[in-house]
């Protein structure tokens, strides 16, 4: 078992392709108001989690309610698949500005499983995306650890994790 320590209060960036379980896994360890999902960001704006033409507007939303909910001192889960160099900085940045931990957890799914877990989603994406992100992902774990997370965790298909919250030094 994977024990992921999670300082209160702390931004916990997501980052994986597609299907590799990362809105599972924030559904599964935090509650529904910690997590900001560019797809629900989405789904606020046009009714459609996969409206791709807006998604700039969506992850201005996004990066809004990461940065109002740290400025709260409260917990905030960034699900997003993060494979981008810039998106994963941008987050950072707002984590530094308002002095909060910035933690990272990237989901390493194999192709094929990425492919095999799509094809039992609701939401399906075109393997030619799952194909884009399983390359970009592999570029994304070797940034990870030097990029300047206070934390970082890289959970395979198969790894078990549990999730402990970490209170705040008086």
């Amino acid at each position: 078992m994977i024990e992921i320590v999670v300082p209160e209060p702390s931004l916990v960036v997501l980052c994986g392709a597609a299907a590799s379980g990362k809105s599972s896994f924030a559904r599964k360890h935090f509650a529904d108001t910690e997590i900001v999902s560019s797809d629900r960001c989405r789904a606020l704006l046009w009714d459609d989690e996969s409206a791709q033409p807006g998604s700039h507007y969506a992850f201005e939303l996004m990066h809004f309610l990461v940065d109002r909910r740290l400025s709260f001192r409260r917990t905030t889960v960034a699900d997003s698949t993060a494979l981008a160099p810039d998106a994963r900085k941008a987050l950072r940045d707002i984590a530094s500005a308002r002095r909060v931990a910035c933690i990272a957890i990237a989901f390493e799914v194999p192709l094929e499983e990425l492919v095999r877990r799509n094809a039992t989603r609701s939401r399906k994406v075109d393997r030619a995306v799952l194909e884009e992100h399983a390359a970009r992902f592999v570029q994304a774990k070797e940034r990870l650890p030097l990029e300047g997370y206070d934390r970082m965790w890289i959970l395979g298909p198969g790894d078990q994790a549990a999730v402990r919250r970490q209170p705040a030094s008086p």
